[in-house]
């Protein structure tokens, strides 16, 4: 009987009527690739808006982070998504510890952040290489882990083709550990991170930073040395920065000061007062 089946198979196959196994494998695997894309593409689509609405990816527990929450509600919607968690979800109640290929732990999750991130920084050099002069922002802080680092920007006049619309664009690029914090070691640090990418610095036409002697010293600051490179980048102070000066500097005045405690307690008298805020809307 055994022998008869393979030979009407067989026989079926020939004459196009069945299709061939190595087809039919082909199929089966076509499938399982489109599958995985689909559930990868959801993936990275979840974490782009959750990096948009800048919240938070991970919380105290995994069951209760932002990304599991918001990827079940999506497997609502989603049958190849939600097939896959319950995949997923009965494996490891059979083997009873973490199951691998399931695209969701966290170093896949640090994975695809970093993807994304390096996507939209080449996306931003991109931008500055075809641009005919930009500036650089910088400004160096300590993180949360206590580690120095220099937040770097550049801004650019950028056109675009669809719209035809020039516009001023400020884009954030990178966070570069800085070891050391003098300005000829910040100079290496920015000048090692623009020859890395190919940033054409001759093109440069500014660049600003804060009131720090290691950013804006005229001798020995990476003002300085920015400068004697290339000499065609002016130094122009962080408005942000002066702003920041003159209102701290202003408030130390005694006039200054108390009008700003009345203005703060009168708005504090409406703000928590709902019977107040019924005659000033």
């Amino acid at each position: 009987m055994l022998c008869s089946q393979k030979a009407t198979d067989f026989i079926r196959v020939f004459e196009g009527m069945q299709t061939p196994i190595s087809e039919q494998l082909k199929e089966q695997r076509k499938d399982q690739v489109a599958s995985n894309r689909h559930i990868m593409i959801s993936i990275l689509k979840l974490i782009h808006r959750l990096g948009m609405q800048n919240l938070a990816i991970r919380g105290k527990n995994d069951d209760r982070s932002n990304f599991n929450v918001f990827l079940n509600a999506q497997a609502e919607h989603d049958p190849i998504l939600s097939k896959h968690i319950q995949d997923m979800e009965m494996k490891r109640k059979a083997n009873g510890k973490q199951v691998r290929g399931t695209y969701i732990s966290r170093r896949i999750q640090n994975e695809l952040i970093d993807l994304i991130g390096e996507f939209l920084e080449q996306r931003v050099i991109d931008r500055v290489k075809s641009c005919w002069f930009f500036s650089i922002l910088a400004d160096e802080c300590r993180d949360s882990a206590g580690k120095q680092q220099l937040t770097l920007f550049f801004r650019y006049v950028w056109f675009d083709p669809t719209s035809s619309v020039y516009s001023v664009e400020e884009d954030f690029v990178q966070f570069l550990h800085c070891p050391r914090l003098s300005g000829k070691a910040l100079f290496n640090l920015l000048l090692s991170y623009v020859n890395r990418n190919q940033i054409p610095m001759q093109n440069g036409r500014g660049q600003g930073y804060d009131g720090g002697s290691n950013m804006s010293g005229k001798h020995n600051g990476l003002l300085a040395w920015v400068k004697r490179a290339y000499p065609k980048m002016p130094y122009q102070w962080c408005a942000g920065y002066c702003l920041n000066l003159c209102i701290g500097k202003a408030c130390e005045e005694k006039l200054v000061k108390q009008a700003v405690d009345h203005v703060q307690q009168i708005s504090f008298a409406y703000e928590y007062s709902a019977k107040r805020q019924q005659f000033f809307p």
